[in-house]
C-alpha cells in the first residue's frame, strides 16, 4: 500500500513538471521570434570565434571543440 501511495505520488509530480515544462515552453516560443534566437546563435558563434582567435595569437591551446 504503502509502494502504490509512493507511486502514486510520484506520477503526480511528472504530470506537473510535464505541465509546467509544457506551458513555459509554448510562452518562450511566443515571445521569442525565430530572427531573435537566430542573431543570438550567431553571436554566440562569434564570440567563440573571436575567443579563439585570441587565444591563438597569444600562444595558448584553444578550448575550440571540446
Amino acid at each position: 500500500m504503502s509502494e502504490k501511495l509512493q507511486r502514486e505520488k510520484l506520477a503526480g509530480e511528472k504530470d506537473v513538471a510535464s505541465k509546467n515544462y509544457d506551458s513555459e515552453s509554448a510562452a518562450y516560443k511566443l515571445l521569442i521570434s525565430p530572427y531573435e534566437r537566430e542573431i543570438y546563435v550567431i553571436t554566440m558563434i562569434k564570440i567563440k570565434i573571436n575567443e579563439h582567435c585570441d587565444r591563438l595569437a597569444r600562444g595558448e591551446a584553444s578550448t575550440f571543440g571540446q
